[in-house]
Formats: structure tokens, C-alpha cells, sequence
């Protein structure tokens, strides 16, 4: 049985006491695709907090990369990713909110276009790793190589979708300029953007999910000698 923590705890306490040994089981917090809560109380609204504070950290960063250092990566989805594997799916969609809400909050700085669509790509990595965790494919270094595959793929396609429908192919990120390389060869925005974001996926989702992984790991061995202790 979990006990409920004073206010004073730290967050990696919160997250060690987080049941994450074996995937969500009744004791996650509207934990997909179950729905029976286990955090009540003011426990909750840490939980939720942390949701918040890793969203906003994603959305930092994500602006910070994309319109200050250049980077062609988007850096947007660690957070998110640690929230989701941490304390559940719907911990996971509120960072994904909140990282597009916030970028959206900082758009007249960076004049960055709309950008709330694109919480649809981050979703989509919600889902995706919450249904991995919920089969327990999230496990070993294999899942997380699967993993990354994964939300890649989904990513892509996402990302595709809303580059082709909410910004006619072109989004104001180094995607573009692949972008334009398929599109002068013939392919249409949506392939184009599609391809465009495999290779630059693949390095950005991989960097989120092994270090989403690695702490996952290391909380899951610290439960485990909790609870053998």
C-alpha cells in the first residue's frame, strides 16, 4: 500500500513511489487504457504539477532549440515521455498539452505560427508508449530500441498530417529544408514531410525514449529493492 507524502518530498521520491514496476495496474492514475484511479488526495495534485512543470520544460526547450540554437531536432517530447512512463497516460497528455500550450503562450515572442496542432504529434507518442508499457514492451533495451521505431513512425505520420493540413508543408523548423528537397522532386507535401521526418525522428524520439528508459529503469530497481527490503 503506498502512503501519502508530505508536500516536503521531492519529486524523484514521488516518482520511486510511483508504481511503474510491471506497466499501469490499478494503482496509476487513470492509467490507459484502465480507468480507476489511485491518486487521491493531495497526491494528485503533485502528480498533476509534475505533469505541468515537465510539459513547460519541454515546451523550453523546444523554443529555445528551434528558435535560438538551430538545432534540427525538436526537442519536445522528453518530458512528456518521463511523465507518460512515470505516472500514466493522462499525466502524459497533460504535459503534451501544456508543452504546445506554452509555446503557443511564447509565439508573439518567437513569431513562431500556430502551434497548438502539434499536440497531436505528442499524443500520438503518448499512446504509443503508453500501450508498450501496458503490454510490458517497455522492459528492456530491445523495447526501448522498438520503442523509438515506433513513435518514430507515429510521429512522422502525425507530423506529416498536421505540417500538410495546418501549414501547407512548410512549419518554420530545419524539417523544411528536407521538405523542399523531396517536394523539388516531385513527391507531394505530405510525403514529403513524412520522409522529411524519419531521419530527424529517429535521432530525436530515440534521444527522448532512452532517456525516458533510463529512468524508468532505475525506478523500477529502486521499487523493487523497496520492496524487498
Amino acid at each position: 500500500m503506498h502512503r501519502l507524502h508530505s508536500p516536503l518530498h521531492s519529486p524523484l521520491k514521488v516518482l520511486i513511489d510511483a508504481p511503474v514496476c510491471y506497466g499501469y495496474n490499478s494503482t496509476m492514475l487513470t492509467a490507459w487504457p484502465l480507468s480507476k484511479s489511485a491518486y487521491t488526495g493531495f497526491r494528485q495534485y503533485k502528480i498533476l504539477l509534475y505533469a505541468l512543470l515537465l510539459g513547460i520544460g519541454d515546451g523550453a526547450v523546444g523554443v529555445i532549440n528551434t528558435h535560438i540554437i538551430g538545432f534540427p531536432l525538436f526537442m519536445d517530447t522528453i518530458g512528456t515521455l518521463i511523465s507518460t512512463a512515470a505516472f500514466g497516460f493522462w499525466p502524459g497528455i497533460v504535459s503534451a498539452v501544456t508543452t504546445h500550450s506554452f509555446t503557443e503562450l511564447l509565439r508573439g515572442l518567437t513569431g513562431a505560427d500556430f502551434t497548438l496542432p502539434w499536440i497531436i504529434c505528442s499524443s500520438a507518442s503518448v499512446i504509443t508508449l503508453a500501450v508498450l508499457i501496458r503490454y510490458k514492451l517497455f522492459e528492456n533495451f530491445f523495447h526501448a530500441v522498438l520503442a523509438t521505431i515506433l513513435i518514430t513512425l507515429v510521429n512522422s505520420i502525425s507530423g506529416a498530417f498536421v505540417a500538410t493540413f495546418f501549414y501547407s508543408g512548410i512549419t518554420i523548423h530545419p524539417v523544411d529544408y528536407i521538405t523542399t528537397a523531396f517536394l523539388s522532386v516531385g513527391h507531394s507535401f505530405f510525403t514529403s514531410a513524412f520522409w522529411a521526418r524519419i531521419p530527424i525522428n529517429m535521432i530525436d524520439k530515440g534521444i527522448a525514449v532512452f532517456i525516458t528508459f533510463g529512468l524508468f529503469y532505475y525506478l523500477r530497481t529502486k521499487r523493487r529493492e523497496k520492496e524487498e527490503f
